[in-house]
């Protein structure tokens, strides 16, 4: 489910997409190896909610229906009044895109971050 989220969400265009980098993959490990046990219960309870939201058939859907069957959810969930039924969306979305961007290839290829910019110069008065 995370990983059909995740690819409708930061889908592969000329950049690499959440698959391509291994959102998942990265968000199972952070919940394995470093979230406590209230956490991972949280999470999982969380993503059976969206599960839920979303429909049982949903991970069986085409692109073109499961993009729409999110998009629905994602207006819901960010309306006006932020209903709080949608707040572990709302927290996955967030989680995912953070796991994205804190990759080599969203780092690098889609925000195109440089770790000095500009030309360093150690011999500047102060």
């Amino acid at each position: 489910l995370v990983s059909k989220i995740s690819d409708l969400i930061i889908p592969r265009t000329d950049t690499p997409g959440a698959l391509d980098v291994n959102v998942s993959g990265f968000l199972d490990s952070l919940m394995a190896e470093w979230a406590n046990a209230e956490t991972q219960q949280n999470h999982h309870r969380d993503i059976k909610h969206i599960g839920d939201q979303l429909g049982h058939s949903f991970e069986e859907l085409d692109e073109q229906n499961a993009n729409n069957q999110l998009a629905n959810l994602d207006a819901r969930a960010y309306a006006t009044d932020r209903p709080s039924e949608y707040s572990a969306y709302r927290s996955l979305k967030g989680l995912i895109t953070q796991a994205y961007f804190a990759s080599e290839e969203g780092k690098l290829l889609e925000q195109q971050w440089v770790a000095v910019p500009g030309r360093w110069n150690p011999r500047v008065e102060i």
